[in-house]
């Protein structure tokens, strides 16, 4: 089965937000997801060692406005998705659900907007996945990769 989900804002830390709920998704279903995010959110950093995402893709200026709405669409088409989360109430991303033929959508209310984003994160993923989910992030890193680092920076000791 191949998930998208996708989440439109442009930092690190709105990511992060998402994260428990990208992870949980990826568990009920069983499969990992492909990430619609803008470059700025550092998706492709966050993600790379997390099983629960297997690929990124780049929501950048070109994909803004009718051409890059068609751009897009001719993107996400290639993938053959099953189904899609949108973390946002915007029609837009509705629309390009319904023009790239996914069958299953799953999104806030339309036009939701100045909405708390954990809550309303955390409130539609567990509707979805009807059960209670920890908004605690928890972020996958390569243990090899933090011992380059702690060599590199010389720390002696663990935290």
């Amino acid at each position: 089965m191949k998930v998208l989900v996708i989440q439109q804002r442009y930092g690190i830390g709105d990511m992060v937000i998402f994260t428990p709920y990208f992870q949980a998704l990826s568990e009920k279903i069983g499969h990992p997801l492909t990430v619609l995010a803008k470059k700025s959110s550092r998706a492709s950093d966050l993600f790379e060692d997390d099983k629960h995402i297997n690929n990124i893709i780049d929501l950048n200026y070109e994909k803004d406005g009718i051409k890059g709405f068609l751009n897009l669409s001719k993107e996400i088409r290639k993938w053959n998705f099953d189904k899609v989360f949108i973390f946002n109430g915007s029609l837009r991303y509705f629309l390009l659900a319904k023009f790239c033929g996914i069958k299953e959508i799953h999104q806030y209310p339309l036009f939701t907007s100045k909405d708390v984003i954990f809550q309303t994160a955390k409130v539609f993923t567990e509707r979805y996945l009807n059960k209670v989910i920890s908004s605690q992030p928890k972020i996958n890193l390569n243990s090899s990769r933090i011992e380059e680092v702690m060599k590199n920076f010389n720390f002696n000791k663990k935290f």
